[in-house]
């Protein structure tokens, strides 16, 4: 038998070794190789590729490479695989994510505030977003509940089973932050379930970057200068003489839990009020997105969820974030629409 298919990026060598001891864990431990291996060949071609198991007859053009199955023996390939993993498995200790995607979650984790197993579970959501041969190998588990999906979780990364579940509670610290949401609605697949801030932060996380805050600039990013001046609110004096003390002594003590609500008609000058007010104070100012990097509009709950990180990002620094229309994070009748982050 031949077997057709497009030439894929992720080959063995371009895998990185802890993705490919995860991806065995998910064949050898959750019994996944009986869905992998077929009698007519490999489930996957590019998961093959990153399994570094394709030393199979292929006859090559420019855009397709063609296998030929012809004589296939499963049990053989069962078996290579299994001595894969076992060399794998020998030399767990020595595994690491990569050295960009290393310093990025340590600086998350300080500035956040992470344990071991929850840096480890994002590294693993982030190459899970990115990796499309491991993500191939966790849909190979099918739907899954939220119960079976973090004990599947703490067999493939090798973490208590405890710690997998405290890191994926609402109430855990990389849900609160906004970091990672998990959908808790009827089964899906893991890589469903399992999302992040959005797709920009995954590549972020997953490339070189010397300032934690370029990791959420494409949802949190500083805030263009004011085109007014203090001088141009004179007709909310009063109320300004109230708010810039106060502003100023939260700043200064680094009060937790100041937010101020600026409501009025649209085009009356609300977000260039928080543009000047920062510029008079001297502080950074920094703005929630409401478009993402194609221009398309972005959720209420993702920008609840950036917004919610950027306190984490910027709490040791003199900032004011600016939350400019509010109104997505209300649903129709008016209620609190909650992201996963905050419920």
């Amino acid at each position: 038998m031949r077997s057709k298919c497009r030439e894929k990026e992720h080959y063995v060598d371009a895998t990185p070794q802890i993705v490919q001891l995860w991806m065995h864990r998910v064949l050898i431990n959750l019994n996944m190789y009986k869905k992998f291996i077929t009698p007519h060949g490999f489930d996957d071609f590019e998961m093959a590729h990153a399994l570094g198991v394709t030393d199979l007859t292929t006859q090559t053009d420019i855009d397709v490479v063609t296998i030929d199955f012809s004589g296939f023996d499963e049990v053989k390939c069962l078996r290579e695989i299994e001595r894969r993993y076992l060399e794998l498995e020998a030399r767990s200790h020595e595994l690491e994510f990569s050295k960009e995607l290393a310093s990025n979650i340590q600086q998350i984790s300080e500035l956040v505030g992470l344990n071991s197993s929850e840096s480890i579970l994002l590294g693993f959501v982030v190459l899970l977003k990115t990796n499309s041969a491991l993500q191939t190998a966790c849909d190979l588990l099918g739907d899954l509940t939220t119960l079976v999906m973090s004990r599947y979780i703490s067999m493939i990364l090798n973490l208590p089973l405890d710690d997998v579940e405290e890191a994926l509670r609402p109430q855990s610290i990389l849900n609160r932050s906004g970091i990672l949401r998990v959908d808790r609605s009827s089964g899906t697949s893991m890589a469903r379930r399992l999302d992040l801030l959005s797709n920009e932060f995954a590549d972020t996380v997953s490339s070189s970057v010397s300032n934690p805050i370029d990791l959420i600039k494409a949802m949190v990013a500083p805030s263009t200068p004011a085109h007014l001046s203090m001088a141009d609110y004179e007709h909310i004096s009063d109320q300004i003489a109230i708010l810039k003390p106060y502003l100023a002594h939260a700043l200064q003590v680094k009060r937790s839990g100041v937010n101020i609500l600026i409501y009025g008609a649209p085009g009356t000058g609300k977000s260039q009020f928080v543009k000047a007010i920062s510029e008079n104070l001297s502080v950074e100012l920094f703005n929630v997105s409401t478009e993402d990097e194609d221009g398309d509009s972005v959720h209420g709950h993702i920008r609840l969820s950036a917004y919610a990180l950027a306190q984490h990002f910027f709490a040791k620094r003199k900032a004011i974030i600016l939350f400019d229309e509010i109104e997505d994070v209300f649903s129709s009748d008016g209620r609190f629409n909650q992201s996963p982050a905050q419920s």
